[in-house]
């Protein structure tokens, strides 16, 4: 987004907008809306000149620029007052007849979490001002492995994390990202249905019991 915002107004940006929040974020950014061209994935475009920029951070590792960016997207958005504990839900996801990375147990754990006070919150319907207004507000997040975690760029430092996750492949990642905001974070494992690992975003089945004496610690 920083590398965009420098270019010249009249280079258009085709995106993918999967949520609305997308967009919002990208006009929060500094880019304009007559710059924006939302990506359809079952249409085929031609273009005559293409720049495809490169990942800034491909470990996720956080340069200064880029936390100067979400820092200041959180001074203007975000929420002076914290203290909440939030759950990161992706039930809408597992709902659906071709879900993957089902996780089996929420609906055990939630009731538990609740009683400890976390508020239930499905990020992928929220505004993307509303996003990080909840990020900047958390003293506590439990979430699981998933697009929602990016959020927690708008965390203030020192917010305690919990990443539920049931494979290899995103924790390096997650880990460098978390670090690089500066969050005080844990992971725990569930228990995947295939130990082989050849493929990601397997479903698993999550031991609530353990987990719960996890947070207990942790909010301790």
């Amino acid at each position: 987004v920083l590398e965009i915002a420098r270019l010249d107004a009249g280079v258009k940006i085709l995106v993918p907008m999967y949520f609305p929040a997308a967009r919002q974020l990208l006009l929060m950014a500094g880019i304009s809306a007559s710059r924006i061209i939302t990506q359809s994935v079952d249409d085929i475009y031609l273009l005559d000149h293409v720049i495809i920029p490169s990942q800034r951070n491909r470990d996720l590792w956080l340069d200064a620029e880029s936390v100067f960016l979400y820092d200041s997207l959180r001074l203007r958005f975000g929420s002076q007052q914290r203290g909440r504990k939030i759950y990161l839900s992706r039930r809408e996801f597992q709902q659906k007849s071709v879900a993957k990375r089902v996780m089996r147990g929420e609906d055990v754990l939630v009731p538990q979490l609740e009683r400890r006070g976390f508020e239930v919150v499905e990020p992928q319907k929220l505004t993307a001002v509303d996003q990080i207004r909840l990020f900047s507000s958390a003293e506590c997040i439990l979430s699981q492995s998933g697009s929602a975690l990016f959020n927690t760029v708008f965390c203030y430092p020192g917010t305690r994390l919990i990443d539920i996750e049931s494979e290899p492949h995103w924790v390096r990642g997650h880990v460098r990202l978390f670090g690089s905001r500066g969050l005080r974070f844990g992971a725990f494992e569930g228990r995947p249905d295939d130990y082989s690992f050849e493929r990601p975003h397997q479903s698993y089945t999550l031991d609530v019991d353990r987990l719960i004496d996890r947070v207990d610690d942790f909010l301790m």
